[in-house]
């Protein structure tokens, strides 16, 4: 075994499923997975890129739920995944409108029939937790089920706050969109990943910039609160994170969640990995250090000691999201960890003291969103079907919500939704 030990876990042969004992190691800065199946042999493979990010990470993580052992990789359920989940996942359909070359749900596939409303009915749990407060309402493309604004009904009738993650392009209707906001919808997830049409070439297959920019101009005018889901791929849209904090900020988008592209489902671009390093080290260069790793490493310390004082799950730091909370300054703008710091603090005295006004919306931002000069970035990392840790997984923050109970959200992904288990 070539390398310096750093544990053992549970994870799977990549061209079977067959779970397997692992090992991971440190080589040249690195951490690899070695793992053997005993009808496809031995794999060698690269699990983190950049080993003193994953034990910073790993020192300010704190255990969540795990389901021991992961079951829901054995295509057993259960319902304990929502007992610590804040994000509960539920595909709706297989179905999309569009052919992405790179899509974590491989939409299109033919094997996933739309879930009848009255299933969904059947298996939604009562929300009666104040850790899991959200439903995410995804697919394929979740605006095609025809029964959409009912789902939303319901989810809102069970509790939860619904979230509709979608590629935007059914809400440029704008009856549409007023069918679904009187049905309760307020959050939308909003697929864009940049502003150039050769960004959605190459990740989309066509030019859709102009279409979403009049997508996020209609829901920011209806009253919707607008997130965006940024699929991150380096040397095509890497470039883009002080562009989309800007716009984020001018126009009250309130949230920007960047994926670095894994070997997940349809990623015709794998070889263009992408890993949370080096995600990191571009919005660092991308913002010109306005904001960097420094900003993210000292968000995560900050939300854990919150996390230990107040064990409110949201806060609970994982290995698999690195966020920092930004707000506008007269200059541009500013992590809000640096006003922690005396220079910065007298800088920026007048984003200071609004930001003290707004503590309690900030706290409550799931259900009243964040103020207008305020964006939330979170870089986070998708367990590869290559390089899955079942144990880490199973300590996920999101679940996706089945017929049959509860799977953690990189489980499902790479071993669940792949079998159609």
């Amino acid at each position: 075994m070539s390398g310096s030990f750093v544990r053992t876990c549970s994870s799977t042969c990549p061209r079977c499923g067959r779970i397997v004992r692992a090992t991971i190691v440190e080589r040249a800065g690195d951490l690899f997975m070695l793992k053997s199946c005993p009808d496809h042999g031995v794999f060698d493979l690269l699990y983190w890129k950049d080993a003193s990010l994953y034990r910073f990470a790993q020192s300010v993580s704190a255990k969540g739920f795990r389901c021991e052992p992961p079951v829901c990789a054995e295509g057993v359920r259960c319902l304990r995944h929502l007992d610590r989940t804040t994000t509960v996942m539920l595909d709706v359909t297989g179905r999309c409108n569009m052919r992405c070359p790179i899509c974590l749900a491989g939409a299109n596939d033919g094997k996933r029939a739309d879930l009848a409303l009255a299933e969904i009915d059947s298996f939604l749990p009562q929300n009666t937790s104040a850790s899991r407060p959200n439903l995410c309402i995804i697919g394929g493309e979740p605006t095609l089920h025809p029964d959409l604004p009912e789902i939303i009904r319901l989810v809102r009738a069970r509790g939860y706050i619904p979230r509709l993650n979608t590629n935007g392009i059914r809400l440029l209707n704008s009856s549409y969109r007023a069918t679904l906001r009187k049905a309760g919808l307020d959050w939308v997830i909003l697929q864009f990943d940049g502003f150039d049409d050769d960004i959605y070439r190459k990740l989309r297959g066509a030019p859709f910039l102009d279409k979403k920019l009049r997508m996020v101009d209609a829901l920011l005018a209806d009253g919707f609160r607008v997130q965006f889901a940024v699929m991150l791929v380096k040397g095509v849209n890497d470039t883009e994170f002080d562009r989309l904090i800007r716009f984020a900020l001018d126009k009250g988008v309130f949230w920007l969640s960047f994926y670095p592209n894994a070997a997940v489902m349809r990623h015709d671009l794998a070889s263009e990995v992408t890993h949370v390093s080096e995600a990191i080290d571009a919005l660092e260069r991308s913002t010109a250090g306005r904001v960097s790793r420094r900003d993210l490493m000292d968000t995560m310390r900050l939300l854990s000691t919150a996390h230990r004082l107040t064990g409110r799950e949201i806060l609970r730091q994982k290995l698999s999201v690195f966020p920092v909370v930004i707000t506008k300054t007269r200059d541009g703008y500013v992590p809000i960890t640096r006003l922690l710091r005396p220079l910065e603090l007298a800088k920026n005295a007048s984003a200071a003291a609004r930001l003290a006004r707004e503590t309690a919306r900030m706290w409550d931002f799931e259900r009243r969103g964040m103020p207008r000069d305020v964006v939330v970035v979170n870089i986070e990392r998708f367990n590869s079907a290559h390089t899955i840790d079942l144990e880490e997984a199973s300590e996920c923050h999101m679940c996706w919500l089945t017929p049959g109970g509860t799977v953690a959200y990189d489980i499902y992904n790479c071993i669940t939704r792949a079998t159609c288990r």
